[in-house]
């Protein structure tokens, strides 16, 4: 009897679409970054308490905040959304605790303010895209989702 291999295989390899900010290899041991404090064990990065000696490290998360250089783009505009700044900036928030505290390298980087638009940049496609679908549930409006990079970069934008 033949053995199937399990996932996809028919995905098509995109050249240059590699993520520089994923680690490509598992650190010996686990690590802790010494920015955030969460944990990488077998390859994924959570928040548990590290490992007797664990090596040092920064995560990709803190490393695109450092350097700057978001994954996802959230714009919010409109005029509902500007008489409705403060409430809807509690849920915004809520949300990104939320996604926080499940996946550590979901996180947002910063929150500008231009006139009447509002834009946050996070650290992952993830959670820009878990705060447009809030919004889009909470609210309705309009919700348009660009992903860019091979997905690894996306534009979210909402308006109402």
């Amino acid at each position: 009897m033949a053995k199937w291999k399990s996932g996809r295989v028919d995905r098509m390899r995109v050249k240059g679409s590699k993520d520089s900010y994923r680690l490509t290899e598992k650190l010996p041991g686990g690590a802790t970054c010494q920015s955030c404090g969460s944990t990488v064990q077998e390859g994924r990065w959570t928040w548990t308490v590290p490992a007797e000696g664990a090596a040092s490290a920064t995560c990709p998360a803190c490393r695109r905040v450092a350097d700057d250089y978001p994954a996802g783009y959230l714009m919010l505009e409109g005029s509902f959304f500007g008489e409705n700044r403060g409430e809807i900036m509690n849920l915004v928030r809520n949300v990104a605790k939320a996604e926080k505290s499940e996946h550590p390298m979901e996180r947002i980087m910063a929150i500008r303010k231009d006139g009447e638009t509002t834009l946050i940049t996070t650290t992952g496609v993830h959670i820009a895209r878990r705060l447009g679908d809030s919004l889009k549930r909470s609210y309705r409006g309009d919700l348009k989702v660009n992903y860019e990079d091979g997905e690894k970069r996306i534009r979210v934008s909402w308006c109402r």
